[in-house]
């Protein structure tokens, strides 16, 4: 499957989900979930102007906790609707439509280190490519880092519910059930595998939270640019 067919069918997707958020037929996608960012992220100093970057921002709870703690936001989302959906709640950030295989079209890397991201977040949005083009996108992410910049993520663990039995060491997309999208399923061996060279681990621990009103298994992950 090109990726240009795989991208067109998860802005299909997303867009019909967030749809439903937006007119209320589905309220789900727009409770709030787990603040799990207050534990590792240290609100900007006063007077200090910071940059942070919600890459698959969704209905944008992150987006408004970042802005909350004095945060300068741009929120990014593949979904139109999810964008509307954010600036509901967050008319202070920027929001941009991007591809997170196409950062370049609307994102580019800042010509000076001093214009990059002090802060880039990511909750459940990296676990749709394989090995390729994950590298891809945290390549990217480096890219728009400072030197000294922060990456925290999360991303389906390897025994969530509907996981391959491989999932732990395999990088083929795996996709359970009717209208679900190809997904990666992680292990601790895959994340690092995917941060070296690139980043220096601080934080990585496995979880399960509550989401849409089910258990969800995921590894929620802290790491600096090397």
């Amino acid at each position: 499957m090109s990726h240009n067919h795989t991208t067109a069918d998860a802005l299909a997707t997303w867009e019909r989900r967030y749809a439903e958020a937006l007119d209320g037929t589905a309220e789900a996608r727009d409770k709030q979930p787990n603040p799990w960012l207050a534990r590792h992220v240290p609100a900007p100093p006063a007077g200090v102007r910071q940059r942070a970057l919600d890459l698959g921002c969704g209905a944008g709870h992150d987006t408004a906790w970042l802005l909350a703690q004095g945060f300068e936001v741009t929120a990014a989302d593949l979904s139109a609707n999810a964008l509307a959906l954010s600036l509901r709640r967050n008319s202070g950030a920027r929001h941009v439509q991007a591809d997170l295989l196409a950062l370049d079209h609307v994102l580019p890397v800042p010509a000076l280190p001093e214009d990059a991201w002090h802060l880039i977040v990511a909750s459940l949005s990296l676990h749709y490519f394989n090995l390729e083009d994950t590298r891809k996108v945290f390549a990217a992410i480096r890219a728009r880092l400072r030197p000294d910049g922060l990456f925290a993520f999360r991303v389906n663990a390897f025994d969530e519910t509907g996981a391959p039995p491989d999932a732990a060491s395999s990088w083929d997309l795996s996709t359970i059930g009717t209208d679900a999208l190809p997904r990666q399923y992680f292990s601790e061996e895959k994340i690092h595998t995917v941060l070296e060279g690139q980043f220096v681990l601080r934080f990585l621990e496995k979880q399960t939270v509550s989401r849409y009103g089910s258990q969800k298994s995921l590894y929620e992950v802290v790491a600096v640019k090397a």
